[in-house]
């Protein structure tokens, strides 16, 4: 048992990130079923390579080269696998009907709204970044990517996957059980205790708004969801936790 589950993380690890790390081991479709219970993990790896970047960079460049570096890494580590979900997504808004909303998801050629949307989540993202105390930032970094994972999980549970056998994420198991959904929500907010300060937790009131839009957005446009629409839920959860994080930070 144990030894299927670590080959089950080491699977998400191939998954959703670029680290050669593991690329070596044989691992099987069947190891790959399971990886998405794993998601709140990848974010700590993510966040934390990330983190540390920002880290390093500071003790060389300025706060807003730091800042730079950190969302590059994060997006060399995971291949740009969620703003490539955040692009299909938005390009996906323009489509009149489920089949070609789904033609243009799985379409590799990315539209006007997919790069509208990515810069204007990426900007937003630096801006916000920016404007947050840089003693934080590391923190934040990591808590952002992990609890965003978490939200991006939560589509599962309630929705169907609607993708055919053609996509790489048919591999996946997206049937998340109440007892898995509450352990991926509870590794995404370990992080957040760090900050030992309970304002920080208001972060889910925005976070888990804008997860029922996005939800409504994709059931009303596919009736269910994709791969593209985790990734979207992800990134955008992501970049909202940055945006909140100043406005909560100063409620008394």
């Amino acid at each position: 048992m144990l030894k299927s589950e670590i080959r089950t993380f080491l699977a998400s690890i191939i998954f959703f990130t670029r680290l050669p790390i593991f690329r070596w081991i044989n691992i099987s479709e069947d190891d790959f079923r399971g990886i998405l219970i794993y998601f709140p993990i990848i974010g700590l790896i993510v966040g934390g390579f990330s983190a540390l970047i920002y880290f390093l960079s500071t003790l060389v460049f300025s706060f807003t080269v730091s800042i730079i570096l950190s969302m590059i890494t994060s997006i060399i580590i995971t291949g740009a696998l969620h703003e490539d979900g955040l692009a299909d997504f938005c390009d996906s808004l323009g489509a009149e009907n489920k089949a070609k909303a789904l033609s243009v998801m799985k379409d590799s050629n990315i539209g006007t709204y997919g790069v509208i949307g990515l810069i204007s989540v990426l900007g937003i993202q630096f801006l916000s970044l920016e404007d947050i105390n840089p003693s934080l930032v590391p923190l934040i970094i990591i808590c952002a990517h992990t609890i965003s994972r978490s939200i991006s999980i939560s589509i599962p549970y309630q929705y169907e996957y609607v993708r055919s056998s053609q996509s790489k994420s048919y591999l996946v198991n997206f049937n998340i059980s109440s007892i898995q959904f509450l352990i991926v929500f509870l590794i995404g907010v370990i992080p957040m205790v760090l900050f030992q300060d309970t304002r920080v937790f208001l972060l889910l009131i925005p976070l888990v708004i804008i997860r029922f839009i996005l939800a409504y957005l994709f059931n009303k446009k596919i009736g269910g969801f994709t791969g593209d629409c985790l990734g979207a839920t992800q990134k955008i959860s992501e970049v909202a936790f940055y945006l909140f994080f100043p406005i909560v930070h100063l409620i008394k």
